[in-house]
């Protein structure tokens, strides 16, 4: 509601080729709707898609500068270290009085917001956002914006400091607490990364720990234990069912409707699991779900975002900037690296992250981007 008003007040709408390629998108997946003989999915497939582009078109033409961009990652941090807060709470409440505080989630789904420890039976933290796999993308960007700030930031004041560590602390304990591998993966990419675009050199030391890590597996034995391991849960554990559910999803976009795909929220016809689960993989389900058309679009928006961050990587000069696209780039690949263990390719996390993209380069470029038009 703000945003629009924006636009109202002043007058200005802000179309960049980021917005053509969501219309194309919107109607990839619109298609299936009509190929395969389901109109009924029309409308609800529409306002998914809808919902989510408005969400990056508003803040393209909301953040117009670099205080609007650095309002919009504060108050980004800033509930997500509320909600990192409530997480935590979650968890003391469930561990006290043995009641899981989560959103509205289908009964088959609840019992996997469970994980059993050690210490017993514990609850995946899902804070705000009702389930803990969309936690995790919020949390996984925050602590790596507050990471790279951190890092590129000098001549922070003892209290920004102290600030800036108990956020970071926080966030880690509630991504800790959700008990995600992927988001474990995804965050620790990040981190490697952010080092290595602060100081680049340390990717001799990254080398030189790879090759002794590798020297100490093999002197003490240990690939033997590693090799079980991975066997172990790639044949009974949970990344068997993922590997089954990835098999399926691929051979039913090959030989069904390769091109357009069977609809949003139809993915499940190819797995045929009884849970009506999808491949687990969001290039793989938006083949199935959008097929190849909507598949290269959706494919073209993410390698367009990440050009957009390289591009402002480069071109932005100003050094006291250089958490904003770092952190953006770190964040950006540690979703990309999640996103290959997602059961849901059209996140409105995608859209947010990407609509922030964009507005940054167009304030870095000096909004020399694509096609802009003002009223003014």
């Amino acid at each position: 509601m703000f945003a629009a008003k924006y636009m109202v007040v002043h007058k200005k709408i802000t179309v960049t080729p980021f917005d053509l390629m969501n219309l194309l998108f919107t109607i990839s997946v619109l298609l299936p709707v009509f190929t395969n003989g389901k109109p009924i999915y029309f409308v609800s497939s529409l306002l998914t898609v809808l919902k989510f582009l408005f969400i990056g078109f508003l803040l393209v033409t909301s953040i117009e500068n670099k205080d609007n961009l650095i309002f919009f990652l504060k108050w980004f941090v800033i509930i997500t270290g509320v909600s990192s807060v409530i997480a935590i709470l979650q968890e003391i409440v469930y561990i006290v009085l043995g009641i899981a505080i989560v959103g509205f989630i289908d009964k088959e789904a609840l019992t996997f917001m469970f994980e059993p420890t050690s210490f017993g039976t514990l609850l995946r933290v899902p804070a705000f956002f009702g389930s803990y796999k969309p936690f995790t993308f919020f949390a996984n960007t925050a602590a790596l914006i507050i990471f790279n700030y951190f890092l590129h930031k000098k001549l922070l004041s003892i209290k920004r400091k102290s600030i800036l560590i108990i956020s970071f602390l926080l966030i880690l304990i509630s991504i800790f607490l959700t008990f995600s591998k992927d988001a474990y993966l995804a965050l620790f990419i990040g981190l490697v990364l952010s080092v290595l675009i602060w100081r680049p050199y340390f990717i001799f030391h990254l080398f030189f720990c790879g090759i002794l890590s590798i020297i100490i597996i093999y002197l003490f034995d240990y690939i033997d234990d590693i090799q079980s391991l991975v066997y172990a849960e790639l044949h009974f554990g949970e990344y068997r069912e993922r590997l089954q559910l990835f098999r399926e999803g691929v051979t039913g976009f090959l030989f069904n409707s390769p091109w357009f795909g069977v609809g949003i929220g139809e993915g499940h016809l190819y797995t045929g699991h009884y849970f009506h689960w999808s491949v687990h993989n969001s290039m793989v389900q938006a083949a199935d779900e959008v097929g190849i058309v909507g598949l290269s679009i959706y494919f073209m928006l993410l390698c367009y975002t990440f050009y957009n961050i390289i591009k402002v990587c480069f071109v932005a000069k100003d050094e006291s900037d250089k958490w904003i696209s770092a952190g953006l780039l770190a964040g950006f690949i540690a979703f990309i690296t999640a996103l290959q263990f997602h059961p849901f390719f059209i996140e409105k996390f995608t859209w947010l992250y990407m609509g922030a993209v964009q507005a940054y380069v167009l304030i870095t470029l000096k909004r020399g981007l694509g096609i802009v038009k003002s009223n003014e």
